[in-house]
């Protein structure tokens, strides 16, 4: 089953891409197969603390992003000018693979923080 002919597809670098053109301001995201049903018992929570040293590395404070763990998936969307969206998904891939760990004990607290919240 292929994409309907208004959808572009490409690499960013290494990864592929797909969009579309339209017109008002951009978004984008990249999404991976991964999420909370892959971790174990003993490891509850390390995608989510993962998406949170990715997210930081990428500079999600500075540009209208987020980020997500769900059950099966893990995601980062921006939205933006082309720019800030190309230097956005390069940072989390790359953030992916040199994870900040200095920032461990932080994002520890932040997400013990988070999980206080939750009812």
């Amino acid at each position: 089953m292929g994409f309907p002919n208004w959808i572009r597809e490409g690499w960013l670098g290494r990864v592929p891409v797909r969009w579309c053109e339209a017109d008002g301001p951009v978004s984008a995201g990249i999404v991976f197969r991964v999420g909370r049903v892959d971790e174990r018992l003993t490891t509850t929570g390390i995608t989510h603390l993962v998406e949170h040293l990715a997210a930081d590395r990428a500079g999600i404070s500075r540009l209208d992003a987020n980020a997500y763990v769900g059950l099966e998936l893990t995601a980062f969307h921006v939205r933006g000018e082309a720019d800030e969206i190309r230097m956005f998904l390069d940072a989390v891939c790359h953030a992916l693979g040199d994870l900040p760990v200095d920032r461990l004990d932080t994002e520890m607290r932040v997400l013990a923080a988070e999980l206080a919240t939750v009812p």
